[in-house]
């Protein structure tokens, strides 16, 4: 981000952004918060499948010099129009689920007060479908996913690719291939790159780009991480990482007994393997730094550790009932529920901020990483080890538990 109002006093981060369908949406109401802070200052950003989208809608919004009617931009301009953006992507998902008639859409109800829709009829007989067909067997042909729409309303991808101010920019896709993940940069980025980075491959074509075929990103790096810290962390040593898919979970829920809680618990699992993976990486990097010192070979030019510094790692976590939502519900594009999501987004990031959420929050950028980071990502497996980080309890509609049941 380019120099702005106050940017000389606010903390220097890079962002990284798990997907989930459109359970992205929580990250929407995430980015809400932490583009309206006054203390940050986004250097990068890093996303997969949909969190892909949304970091890509923000860092075309912050790389605006000028407004879409042609008025000059600010800092804090471009973070308001990013917020905008955001919200027009969002909006124009939802009215594309209702012009496309997506099956998936579903708003909680008396007959039905819970968001979970695994078990509802019209997503067993789609699952079913699924196993039986693939989107090369489709009778309709090649259909473009109708998301580009939202892309192209809410990104202006030439700026993104010239504009020489805003955040570095960093993208997932899986090569189909070769089964590595492929990282696209902000100059190179389009629709495709994005369609890519967000296409599961059970309901869309393999995107093609340069004679290579991609997959969501998620299968391989959710969201990657090495590209921000490469390339940025002599810039900044905090790493903020938005999550979607729960890590831990409580004892009482554990296993999973029904077909849609095992698959949805798989999904989880499946998604948060390489984040996992790549968190752990940082930690040893972390730990033989504070062991090695300068003078040691080891961190002289052409040294393994020559350049590697300490990277503070800094989690919001996903809102504690996020963890009652089953995996069809990724697929549920209703308004009301795509700014339920935003809201408990907006709830965390507040918690997190304030510091009012387990493992610290905003007050230990450029101090150390999260209180619990060991707990949660490094030794879950101790019988202590807490679930999903928050605040205060909550209730599976999203409610606050009173204190005194607590």
């Amino acid at each position: 981000m380019s120099p702005g109002t106050g940017s000389r006093s606010r903390k220097k981060v890079m962002v990284a952004l798990q997907g989930g369908g459109a359970h992205t949406a929580y990250v929407w109401g995430v980015m809400d918060e932490l583009l309206a802070s006054d203390d940050i200052d986004i250097v990068a950003l890093g996303g997969t499948s949909g969190g892909a989208m949304v970091a890509a809608v923000v860092a075309g919004a912050l790389s605006m010099e000028r407004s879409p009617v042609g008025q000059p931009l600010d800092d804090r301009g471009r973070r308001q129009l990013a917020r905008d953006m955001l919200r027009r992507f969002w909006s124009i998902v939802a009215q594309l689920g209702e012009r496309y008639q997506n099956p998936y859409r579903f708003v909680a109800n008396p007959f039905h007060p819970s968001w979970n829709i695994d078990g509802l009829p019209v997503p067993v007989i789609l699952s079913a479908m699924s196993l039986l067909t693939s989107p090369y067997q489709s009778f309709t042909g090649i259909k473009e996913n109708p998301v580009v729409e939202a892309i192209l309303e809410s990104i202006n991808l030439d700026v993104l690719n010239k504009s020489t101010i805003g955040p570095a920019l960093y993208v997932c896709a899986t090569n189909v291939r070769t089964g590595q993940p492929a990282i696209f940069t902000r100059n190179e980025i389009r629709t495709e790159h994005l369609l890519a980075s967000a296409c599961l491959p059970t309901v869309d074509r393999a995107i093609q780009i340069g004679g290579e075929y991609y997959w969501d990103g998620g299968y391989v790096s959710d969201p990657s991480l090495a590209a921000l810290i490469r390339n940025h962390c002599s810039v900044t040593g905090d790493l903020i990482v938005v999550g979607v898919n729960p890590i831990v979970m409580k004892h009482a829920e554990m296993p999973p007994n029904t077909a849609w809680g095992i698959v949805d618990r798989m999904n989880e699992v499946t998604f948060n393997a390489s984040l996992i993976s790549e968190l752990r990486q940082i930690h040893t990097i972390n730990e033989l730094l504070q062991q090695v010192p300068p003078s040691a070979p080891a961190r002289q030019k052409n040294g393994r550790l020559h350049g590697k510094k300490d990277i503070l790692i800094h989690y919001i976590p996903p809102h504690e009932s996020m963890a009652q939502l089953g995996v069809a519900s990724k697929n549920n594009t209703a308004k009301e529920f795509l700014e339920h999501l935003e809201g408990l987004g907006k709830e965390v990031a507040r918690q997190w901020k304030s510091g009012d959420i387990a493992g610290g929050g905003a007050s230990l950028l450029g101090i150390s990483s999260d209180t619990n980071f060991e707990a949660l990502f490094i030794r879950p497996q101790h019988g202590n080890a807490a679930p999903v980080p928050s605040s205060a309890p909550y209730l599976a509609d999203g409610g606050h538990v009173p204190a005194e049941t607590v």
